[in-house]
C-alpha cells in the first residue's frame, strides 16, 4: 500500500489518524532525504506511545507527533504535499468534513485507507451462517447507529465521497488482507475479536441457534481458528484524489 502512494523524497506528509504510529516510519523512509512526516491522532495516549516507538529510529528527526482533531487540524492551508487518512472516516460523525479538512491542508494529494466490513471471509465457518451474521449486523447498525460513530461499510463510500468533495483524478484500489493457518497468537486474537464483535452486533437479529453456532465457530480452543484449512480475508481500499 505504501509503495503505491507514490511518495517522493522531500515530501511533507500528514499522517492523520496515526494511532500508535505504525505507518509513520514507512512514510518517513519514502520521503527521505529531506522530507518530514507529522502524525496526528485524537488520543494523547497513542501519540505518546507513537513518539516512544520511533525514538531510536534512524529517521526519528524527520517525524513528530501531535494530538489533534481530524475535522479541525492546527495547520495552514496547503501545508502538506500529501495527507494520509488512516481509518479516520469510519469514526467520523460527518466524514465529508474530514475530507474537506484534509483537502484544505494539502497542496497535492489526499489518500484515505478504509476497510469494508461487508467483504469478509471466515473459512471454514459455514457460508450461510456467515452471510446471516453479516446481514443481521448490517441491519442492527442501521437501526441503532453506534455511539460514538462507527461506519462498518465506509470503504465502498469513499470513491463517491472524494468526488463530492471536489477532488480530481479520483482512484480507488482494493487490497485483500489475508490470514492463513497456522495463525500466530496476535492474528488469532484479531480474527476472534473481529468475529465476536460482528456476532455481538448481529445478536438482536439472530436466532438462538445461530448465535450459539457462531460463538462455537470462534471458540479459541475448539473453533475453526486452529484448523489447517482456516482462511480469513477482508478488503481494504485506498482512495486517492488530487487537490
Amino acid at each position: 500500500m505504501v509503495d503505491d502512494l507514490g511518495l517522493r523524497p522531500g515530501d511533507v506528509v500528514l499522517d492523520l489518524g496515526c494511532g500508535p504510529g505504525l505507518w509513520t516510519p514507512m512514510f518517513a523512509e519514502k520521503v527521505a532525504p529531506g522530507g518530514n512526516v507529522v502524525g496526528v491522532d485524537i488520543s494523547k495516549e497513542l501519540i505518546d506511545y507513537a513518539a516512544l516507538r520511533i525514538a531510536d529510529h534512524p529517521l526519528s528527526g524527520s517525524m513528530r507527533f501531535e494530538v489533534g482533531n481530524f475535522e479541525a487540524t492546527p495547520f495552514d492551508d496547503g501545508a502538506f504535499d500529501a495527507v494520509f487518512l488512516g481509518n479516520c472516516c469510519c469514526y467520523a460523525s460527518d466524514f465529508s468534513r474530514v475530507l474537506r479538512e484534509a483537502k484544505r491542508v494539502s497542496r497535492g494529494r489526499v489518500f484515505s485507507k478504509d476497510f469494508d466490513g461487508g467483504t469478509v471471509i471466515y473459512h471454514p465457518a459455514e457460508e450461510r451462517l456467515t452471510a446471516t451474521v453479516l446481514a443481521a449486523a448490517a441491519r442492527a447498525l442501521q437501526e441503532t447507529p453506534p455511539q460514538p460513530a462507527f461506519d462498518n461499510f465506509i470503504g465502498r463510500k469513499m470513491h463517491g465521497a472524494f468526488r463530492s468533495a471536489g477532488f480530481s483524478d479520483v482512484e480507488t484500489r482494493p487490497y485483500a488482507i489475508q490470514l492463513n493457518s497456522p495463525l500466530g497468537e496476535p492474528a488469532k486474537r484479531y480474527v476472534e475479536g473481529n468475529a465476536r464483535w460482528l456476532g455481538a452486533m448481529a445478536a438482536p437479529h439472530l436466532s438462538d441457534e445461530d448465535r450459539e453456532r457462531w460463538s462455537k465457530a470462534f471458540d479459541p480452543v475448539s473453533g475453526v481458528l486452529d484448523r489447517e484449512d482456516f482462511y480469513f480475508c477482508m478488503v481494504e481500499m485506498i482512495t486517492k484524489g488530487s487537490v
